[in-house]
């Protein structure tokens, strides 16, 4: 009988000891604070010693670029919090994939260390010496296995990269509808165009202005009195000079614009913003090059989009299938 009384009193200073700890009433010793899992990605473990070791060297790039009390003022708190659950994502995608990596055998383990020296050395040599690029890694919180183990992740990574997406391939027939659907980019010069517009909210107010126009009254005029467009109804409702293929124009708003001759007004058209009268002030056009002078130039842009696609959709199938935990509120 005693032995049992001994043995519910244990159990409960167990639980005791247990529920105290889960309220965070016992405090975690420093090297219990580092083994503390952050993350599991399958059978591999991230710890919070692990995490801010190498978020140090992120931290303290910031503080070379904003200043040493970055981290400090109260401000920049959510942005460095963010900033952490962000990283340790981006830990925990290197992780799977350096462990899916190795179950491609996409290298060996000679091939591995002989590449991780190479670019090692190629580092050092551009640094002016061993001396110097040691200083420039302890200037971000970086030793030279660490700089080493990064360079293997990144080596990896690639060639994974690599064996995943060697079946991508273009097609001529791909490229021409690519050149096709994009032939602004692939003119002798790139074409331009200067405009300015009126905003309004309704046809019927876009209607009467351009009779208005019609009938001879000024652009500029009409603009600073009716447009709605603040960034240019003070300049006349101009807008200024764009490039055909670079702009950041609304699509439908682009696609009714080019079509103006230059010095003409285009009829009222709507986009998501409203009701538009155009005047194409200038337009330099210029001749499509050749599609067999692009081609290659085509596929290869092509190529590298294909296979950053097919790679992104790799990485979510590996991610679904694997067992990833993320514990944010542990950093």
């Amino acid at each position: 009988m005693k032995r049992m009384k001994k043995l519910v009193a244990l159990l409960a200073s167990v639980s005791v000891v247990a529920g105290l700890s889960g309220c965070g009433l016992i405090t975690k010793t420093p090297e219990g604070i580092k083994a503390t899992v952050v993350a599991r990605i399958n059978d591999q473990k991230i710890t919070k010693g692990e995490f801010d070791k190498k978020f140090e060297s992120q931290l303290e790039q910031l503080k070379m670029m904003y200043g040493q009390n970055f981290a400090d003022k109260k401000e920049n708190q959510e942005y460095i919090k963010q900033m952490k659950e962000d990283f340790l994502s981006s830990l925990v995608e290197d992780a799977l994939l350096v462990q899916e990596a190795k179950k491609e055998n996409v290298i060996d383990d000679k091939s591995l260390e002989d590449e991780v020296k190479k670019q090692y050395d190629e580092q050092v040599k551009a640094a002016g010496g061993e001396e110097q690029f040691k200083k420039q890694l302890e200037g971000i919180k970086f030793s030279t296995e660490d700089f080493k183990e990064y360079l293997k992740i990144n080596i990896l990574k690639d060639k994974l990269y690599e064996k995943t997406t060697q079946n991508v391939t273009v097609s001529d027939e791909d490229a021409k509808k690519y050149y096709n659907d994009n032939i602004y980019q692939y003119t002798e010069k790139p074409n331009k165009m200067n405009i300015s517009h009126i905003l309004v909210a309704t046809e019927k107010e876009a209607q009467d202005i351009k009779a208005r126009l019609d009938k001879g009254e000024k652009f500029e005029d009409l603009a600073k009195q009716y447009s709605t467009d603040p960034g240019s109804k003070d300049k006349g409702g101009e807008l200024g000079e764009f490039e055909y293929a670079n702009n950041n124009l609304d699509k439908t708003f682009f696609i009714n614009a080019i079509a103006v001759p230059e010095g003409k007004i285009s009829a009222p058209f709507k986009t998501q913003f409203g009701w538009h009268i155009v005047r194409m002030n200038k337009k330099e056009e210029y001749n499509p090059k050749p599609f067999d002078t692009v081609k290659e130039e085509i596929k290869k842009t092509m190529l590298d989009s294909k296979k950053q696609e097919e790679f992104k959709k790799k990485i979510e199938e590996w991610k679904d299938k694997a067992k990833i935990k993320e514990y944010p509120e542990r950093l």
